[in-house]
């Protein structure tokens, strides 16, 4: 399936687009890859939205009738709309999706993984405090002890993708 975005340009699966995203209350430009353009409608049975297949018919919608005791169909089709799932690229204009989406482990000489927590327990049980934070004595400055990689630790940081979003207000989204 194709769209069309606001200026006319066209957008299918992996073309790569850019989308508002929402932070509480601000707003930022995202960089997404188009995963898929779906046509959902609400299924009265199951009371969910279902993905409407390529060459399936439009559902007729129905209602109740009391005399007959059963469900009477008219003439019209249920509402559909279209949905665009995303794949956000962690590229935006305000870097929102770049906070929490890096997982930080510290690599000890032998191979073994810590998260920074139990890095710095291990090292200050060894060294002391990393840190001493500011006091008169020091003039409010902090002051570094030592780095883990003083002791040969090594930092390694992994980025994770975040999650892929669909999107049902579709009408600004713009292709680049």
């Amino acid at each position: 399936m194709e769209l069309t975005d606001w200026r006319g340009n066209t957008y299918r699966e992996g073309s790569n687009v850019i989308y508002a995203a929402m932070s509480g209350r601000s707003v930022e430009l995202q960089e997404a890859t188009v995963l898929e353009i779906k046509t959902v409608y609400r299924d009265p049975d199951q009371y969910k939205w279902v993905k409407l297949e390529e060459h399936q018919p439009i559902p007729r919608q129905r209602r109740w009738d009391h005399d007959k005791q059963e469900y009477v169909y008219n003439g019209e089709e249920v509402k559909t709309e279209v949905r665009v799932k995303l794949q956000p690229t962690r590229k935006g204009s305000r870097n929102f999706s770049m906070r929490e989406d890096s997982k930080v482990t510290y690599i000890d000489p032998e191979g073994k993984e810590y998260s920074y927590k139990e890095m710095d327990a291990v090292l200050s049980a060894e060294h002391g405090p990393s840190l001493e934070w500011g006091t008169e004595k020091n003039g409010w400055k902090n002051i570094r002890h030592w780095w883990p990689k003083d002791f040969g630790w090594q930092r390694k940081e992994k980025y994770v993708l975040p999650k892929p979003v669909t999107l049902t207000v579709i009408d600004n989204i713009t292709v680049i």
